[in-house]
């Protein structure tokens, strides 16, 4: 079963949340949608289940050679889950070029 490492950020900033997971990319990302939904208000919530709001949606960053990034948009806390058996440790989102804050990957070792 592919291990996760789910990871929490407010904007820019880690919020110290960090946990592994095992389980399937279809249970991350239910997991990620409840996690985003704590940050959220009854009717932001109903609003983003059945109206216009972003907030539980899950982006999936997949690049070809590289492991599938799984994160939620749309408030200013979100989450993000990666390879948990990744090499390398990421860069603080505040230290990444703009494009890439909401595009974070593990990068190959070699």
């Amino acid at each position: 079963m592919p291990k996760w490492l789910i990871e929490g950020f407010q904007a820019d900033h880690p919020t110290g949340f960090s946990q592994e997971v095992a389980g399937h990319e279809n249970r991350v990302t239910i997991l990620l949608e409840r996690l985003a939904a704590r940050h959220l208000t009854d009717s932001e919530i109903i609003d983003a289940t059945f109206g216009s709001r972003k907030d539980l949606e899950i982006h999936r960053d997949k690049r070809l050679g590289e492991p599938v990034m799984l994160m939620t948009t749309g408030t200013h806390y979100h989450y993000v889950a990666r390879d948990a058996d990744c090499p390398v440790e990421l860069p603080r989102l505040s230290e990444q070029p703009v494009e890439l804050r909401r595009r974070r990957w593990c990068l190959d070792a070699a």
